[in-house]
């Protein structure tokens, strides 16, 4: 634990006692209670569940190799071949690049620009044209 740079940093009551440390503050607030054994004693029993865990899980035992000539290529049937390339694609998320971000920036623009030259033909010099016939 870092160690406060503040003197007195600990206490419960601003006008009363002030400790220089956590475990002097602790000890403080619970006489009788060692922590750094308790500490100890954690730290070992998550020791002792992690090598269990790991003695549980079983090892992979190496096959011997046989001494038969190597196997003849056999195609495998198209649905293993189907289940094996869809396994391998891969989706990557990532962030856009400055060039990606400005021409999705310039394809907005031009856009929005495209609307509004339609709704202006439409709305203001549409209604002008008139059609004369002869």
């Amino acid at each position: 634990m870092t160690e406060s740079k503040q003197p007195g940093a600990y206490y419960t009551d601003p006008n009363g006692q002030r400790y220089e440390n956590p475990a002097e503050f602790s000890q403080a607030q619970n006489p009788g209670i060692n922590f750094e054994a308790m500490r100890q004693e954690a730290m070992r029993r998550a020791i002792e569940q992690i090598n269990a865990q790991k003695a549980a899980i079983p090892q992979p035992q190496p096959q011997p190799q046989p001494s038969a000539p190597a196997p003849v290529y056999q195609p495998a049937p198209t649905a293993q071949v189907t289940k094996q390339v869809a396994e391998q694609v891969r989706v990557v998320r990532r962030n856009l690049t400055k060039p990606e971000i400005a021409a999705v920036f310039v394809a907005a623009c031009i856009a929005v620009t495209g609307v509004q030259a339609v709704w202006n033909f439409t709305t203001n010099i549409l209604p002008r044209i008139e059609i004369r016939s002869n």
